[in-house]
């Protein structure tokens, strides 16, 4: 790379003579040498193959009976999920306006 203009008055300023400024830029020349970079071939990776086990028949009974549970569970869930709030089938919100409306006081 050839030195700017800049640089070279930056280094007469400084006191350097032409043959100290010219030895350091040919210097600096030979290091710069372009060279061609080297481009080595990437090994070629192998797909990893599928793991045939003789666990697949164990697990994939496992896994059935684990969705078998999971099934009853649910129902069992659904046929016992009941809120009864009020046993005798008598709206809360309705008590609730009447107590607001017409209070029923205790003495």
């Amino acid at each position: 790379m050839k030195m700017k203009i800049e640089d070279y008055l930056m280094l007469k300023k400084a006191g350097y003579s032409d043959e100290e400024i010219n030895a350091y830029n040919q210097s600096n020349l030979d290091e710069i040498a372009v060279t061609e970079p080297e481009i080595k071939p990437e090994p070629i990776k192998e797909e990893p193959k599928p793991v045939t086990n003789s666990n697949d028949a164990v697990i994939s009974s496992l896994l059935d009976e684990v969705k078998s549970l999971r099934g009853q569970m649910e129902k069992y869930f659904i046929m016992h999920d009941s809120v009864n709030v009020n046993p005798s089938n008598e709206d809360i919100a309705q008590k609730i306006l009447a107590s607001v409306i017409n209070p029923t006081n205790k003495k």
